[in-house]
């Protein structure tokens, strides 16, 4: 009697997502490349382009918060699986001792400094709303 669960070897797909992110200032290439090599790893590993998901340019928090709300969609009927996310891009900080730092994104802007443009990972955790069930694989590169 086979009870187990058929693995993606045996045909059935496997519930993980890659959203990848690449925000560069200005005219920066490292960004893409980083992204696109990170996107042709994770098809060597076995992923489908469509469990890829790609943001890159001129990134703005509006932007990148649809993205993860498009995230939490795919992944609210999930049994279990994971979610793994590639930032390549600044970093921002704010706070003056290791108590009230906050950490993130900075995306590209006229405005480099104004908040609309920074996104704080804090904020990320909490929209991305994943069942407790789904793990998160986080990797930035800042």
């Amino acid at each position: 009697m086979k009870n187990e669960k058929l693995s993606d070897a045996e045909g059935v797909h496997p519930s993980r997502l890659a959203l990848l992110i690449a925000a560069p200032h200005n005219s920066e290439a490292g960004m893409h490349n980083d992204v696109m090599a990170m996107y042709d790893a994770l098809l060597a590993r076995g992923f489908f382009s469509k469990d890829i998901l790609l943001l890159e340019g001129r990134l703005n928090r509006k932007l990148l918060m649809s993205l993860i709300g498009e995230v939490n969609k795919r992944a609210a009927t999930w049994k279990n699986g994971a979610v793994f996310m590639h930032y390549s891009g600044n970093g921002a900080f704010i706070g003056s001792t290791a108590s009230e730092a906050r950490v993130g994104v900075q995306l590209a802007s006229d405005k480099p400094d104004h908040k609309s443009n920074r996104v704080f990972w804090d904020e990320v955790f909490t929209a991305l709303r994943l069942p407790t069930n789904i793990g998160l694989i986080l990797l930035p590169d800042c």
